[in-house]
Formats: structure tokens, C-alpha cells, sequence
């Protein structure tokens, strides 16, 4: 599986700069893409 790392970091900020300011976040999904490899 390959993850958007650096989106993942950017969206947990921004959740964690909003709940600071006494605000809510819904949960956020974000795209994976599944990468097939050969079996050495």
C-alpha cells in the first residue's frame, strides 16, 4: 500500500490546530493506492 504521508501529516495539523481553537473536525479519508509487486 503506498500512503499520501505528507498529506496525512498536513491533515492531522490542521485537526489538531483546530480542536486548540475550541473547534470540531470530522474524520477525513484520505486516497491509498495499492502497489503489486513480484514475489523475489
Amino acid at each position: 500500500m503506498r500512503q499520501p504521508f505528507g498529506r496525512i501529516a498536513a491533515e492531522m495539523v490542521a485537526m489538531l490546530l483546530d480542536v486548540i481553537a475550541g473547534g470540531t473536525r470530522e474524520s477525513v479519508t484520505l486516497p491509498t493506492e495499492l502497489v503489486v509487486r513480484e514475489s523475489a
